[in-house]
């Protein structure tokens, strides 16, 4: 082993000779005992080596011997002339997500090894998740997400130690911890042939609403999206001479860039839950509508049905959860 109290560069390997039979090998970093590095035996006999070392770090490392004797040294990793930035969505914070919140990883530049970063990559969740995937949106940009959804009041963490990755060039990475919770799972059930509206809260039924969605040429998306905002008095504006409208609701939820929303439709009353009539949007009685404003929070569900017209996959947010699973795990650099 190097001499306690150098320093050495980082990305190498500690090797560690003359391994008696029966001893263990503990290498760690200095300050957190819970942080080690895996040690790996190699072909040559009684050599033992590290995987690379993280640049910037003050290491420990201790052999005891089956007799009980020790050898240990500390020793400091070299500083990374070059570092890239990791943020994550959903931040922590207070609120409780829906079951819909993609978590996404953006880095601070292009990622040109792909692998060795998602291998680090690791989800941890209170609750079980099945099957999983990360897909790379881009070189800056991984976006996980289990196979169904995430599971409703479960506490969701990544934790991500890059410091000894090189993700393109001589660029190492940081060490990231990020957690976010999820509320009840709710997701809206929305069939634009029944013209019905299911309201689900963790598996069950809570709520069954009429609505009328976007009539011949107007066609309300099917498949899955989320709820984005949640917006009293909202007025909804197209200047078009024809098909143009200027309406003013109570509680509108959008679930669209394009300007798709949930909202209450006092005067398209006499189609809820009757005929399609309206240009896109899903609308509701006042009182439906109110449930559903004060019973849904941000990444919440709907799950649409009925209609010939689909979500984009490039949708803001909800479009990851429109890929099949095929196509999803065909993203993963693994």
């Amino acid at each position: 082993m190097v001499s306690s109290g150098t320093k050495v560069p980082y990305g190498s390997v500690l090797k560690i000779n003359e391994v008696a039979p029966g001893s263990k090998i503990v290498v760690r970093e200095y300050r957190d005992k819970r942080a080690r590095v895996d040690v790996n035996k190699t072909r040559k006999n009684r050599m033992y080596k590290t995987d690379p070392l993280a640049p910037a770090i003050r290491y420990f490392a201790k052999v005891t011997a089956a007799d009980g004797s020790k050898v240990s040294i500390n020793f400091r990793t070299l500083p990374a002339s070059s570092a890239f930035s990791v943020s994550v969505s959903p931040r922590v914070n207070q609120d409780e997500f829906g079951v819909g919140i993609p978590l996404r990883v953006t880095f601070g530049m292009a990622i040109t090894d792909r692998a060795a970063v998602e291998k680090k990559l690791k989800v941890i969740s209170t609750k079980k998740l099945g099957a999983t995937s990360w897909h790379w949106m881009s070189s800056t940009e991984a976006v996980f997400r289990p196979k169904g959804l995430w599971p409703g009041n479960a506490k969701i963490t990544l934790k991500a130690d890059l410091r000894s990755v090189q993700g393109a060039g001589s660029w190492y990475g940081p060490k990231v911890t990020s957690t976010f919770r999820t509320g009840d799972a709710v997701v809206l059930k929305t069939n634009f042939r029944t013209m019905k509206m299911s309201f689900v809260r963790n598996g069950k039924v809570e709520r069954v609403m009429p609505i009328t969605g976007g009539k011949k040429d107007w066609e309300t998306k099917s498949g899955t999206k989320l709820i984005t905002t949640h917006e009293e008095q909202r007025r909804l504006i197209n200047p078009d001479p024809v098909e143009g409208w200027d309406v003013l609701t109570n509680y509108a939820m959008r679930l669209t860039q394009d300007g798709e929303f949930i909202h209450d439709a006092p005067w398209n009353t006499w189609a809820i839950g009757k005929y399609n009539n309206s240009h896109g949007c899903t609308n509701m009685t006042v009182s439906d509508a109110e449930y559903v404003f004060k019973n849904t929070k941000f990444g919440d569900v709907v799950k649409a049905s009925g209609t010939a017209k689909r979500v984009s996959k490039s949708e803001y947010l909800s479009g990851y959860w429109n890929y099949s699973w095929k196509e999803w795990t065909a993203g993963s650099a693994l």
